[in-house]
């Protein structure tokens, strides 16, 4: 997988913020808080807007990411969670 940061020069800390992309279901936020609460990081969802089918939902959150290291990590974290389909 290519690393979307590459080149990039990133200026730490950063004001991250956060559009998950997920299916429709009981767990999907609990299970990105957890990530979240796991690596001591405080964070408040906005569930967002839903497909026309229903069938997708958003969260949106803005987090101060500290370093390249830990950005990474969310974003490996959280592309793991069974039914989310896109981290932006």
């Amino acid at each position: 997988m290519d690393d979307p940061l590459a080149g990039e020069s990133i200026h730490f800390p950063v004001l991250c913020h956060y559009k998950i992309i997920a299916e429709e279901h009981e767990g999907v936020q609990s299970a990105i808080e957890k990530i979240f609460l796991e690596i001591n990081i405080r964070v408040r969802f906005e569930k967002g807007r839903h497909s026309d089918s229903g069938k997708y939902v958003t969260f949106n959150a803005d987090i101060m990411i500290h370093s390249l290291e830990l950005m990474r990590h969310v974003d490996r974290e959280l592309r793991k969670i069974p039914g989310v389909k896109l981290v932006l």
